[in-house]
Order: C-alpha cells, then sequence, then structure tokens
C-alpha cells in the first residue's frame, strides 16, 4: 500500500518523476496531450521524444526545466508549445483550430491557384489575328476568381490553426495567500 497519495499518482500523471504541476486544458472535446524534455516541433523523429500524458483537461507534475507539449485530435490540427516550469505552477491553454476548414482552405487556394495559371495562360496564348476580347472574356474571370480563391483559401488555412498560450501559475502561489489575508496592503517583489 502507498504511504501517500503522491506514491499512488499514476505514470502518466508523472511523467518524468515528480516537480510542480503543469495543468493543460483544451477548448475541444477528445484531443489528446503528449509532452517532450526540451524543444521539439511536430516532426517524426525517432526515437520520439514525446510522452503521451492523456486526454485533455488535464493535470500532471513536471521536474524544472523546458518542455514541449504536442497536442492532436481528430477534428483539430496538431500544433506543439514549448513552456518553463520553474518555481510556480504552469498552465497551458490550447485553442483548438479547426481540421475541416484547413482542409477547404487548402483546397480552395490548390483551385485558385489553378485558375490563376489558367488565366495568364488563356491571356499569352493565341495569334496576333484572334480577336482578343474573347480571349480576355475568359482569362479575366479566371484570374479575378483564381485570385478571390487563391487568398480566401490562404486565409481559411491560418485562421484554422491551432494557438495555445502559456497563462503562468496554475495555481495560487504562497505570495497570492497572504495578499488575500492583507486586503488593501500588498509588497510584491524580491529584495
Amino acid at each position: 500500500m502507498p504511504a501517500s497519495a503522491a506514491e499512488a499518482a499514476p505514470d502518466h500523471a508523472r511523467p518524468f518523476g515528480p516537480g510542480l504541476a503543469v495543468q493543460i486544458d483544451c477548448d475541444k472535446p477528445w484531443v489528446y496531450a503528449f509532452v517532450a524534455r526540451g524543444e521539439h516541433d511536430d516532426r517524426p523523429a525517432f526515437p520520439d521524444p514525446f510522452v503521451k500524458v492523456g486526454r485533455l483537461p488535464l493535470s500532471l507534475e513536471l521536474p524544472p526545466g523546458t518542455y514541449t507539449v504536442l497536442v492532436e485530435g481528430d477534428s483539430v490540427p496538431t500544433a506543439t508549445r514549448v513552456f518553463r516550469v520553474d518555481r510556480t505552477p504552469v498552465r497551458v491553454t490550447i485553442k483548438g483550430g479547426s481540421q475541416g476548414l484547413r482542409d477547404t482552405g487548402t483546397l480552395l487556394t490548390a483551385l485558385g491557384g489553378v485558375a490563376l495559371v489558367a488565366g495568364v495562360l488563356v491571356e499569352l496564348s493565341g495569334t496576333k489575328d484572334e480577336d482578343s476580347s474573347k480571349k480576355q472574356g475568359i482569362a479575366i474571370p479566371l484570374l479575378i476568381g483564381g485570385g478571390v480563391g487563391f487568398a480566401g483559401g490562404l486565409t481559411m488555412f491560418f485562421v484554422s490553426r491551432t494557438t495555445s498560450t502559456d497563462d503562468g501559475p496554475a495555481l495560487p502561489s504562497e505570495a497570492d495567500h497572504a495578499r488575500a489575508s492583507f486586503r488593501g496592503l500588498a509588497v510584491v517583489g524580491s529584495f
């Protein structure tokens, strides 16, 4: 039988040993978190530095140092966030993007690019004897539609990304408790 509640904590709650509290939240359901020591991106690596810690929201303990959290889900684009655990607990908040909007943006960007190329080719093709109004009747709508599609697709792609913030302390510190007990008088700083 464990001697304390801290010893009874599951392995995923302390993937690198005991440390300070880290809370990871997400605004979307069914998003999973993976944590690695140091700074990493989401490219595949061997051996994989990431340890699966579970479905968000979750709380875990990490020793002081720099960490990378990778989040992924079925309807959320994969994203990473580097954060530092120092002397106070940390809260990381994930704002999940939309994988469907990202896929639509990618498709719209590709179709807009094809329309732009087709419009340029139509405008540059032909002989001197041809009536240029017929070419422009085809090329101008292709160029305008392609430009709108390309710009709209890029906008959708970048708006749909998953973002994150490091919100600082997750739990009230001893200084917060002291300030709460002496309302109207607070001295904060290092001497």
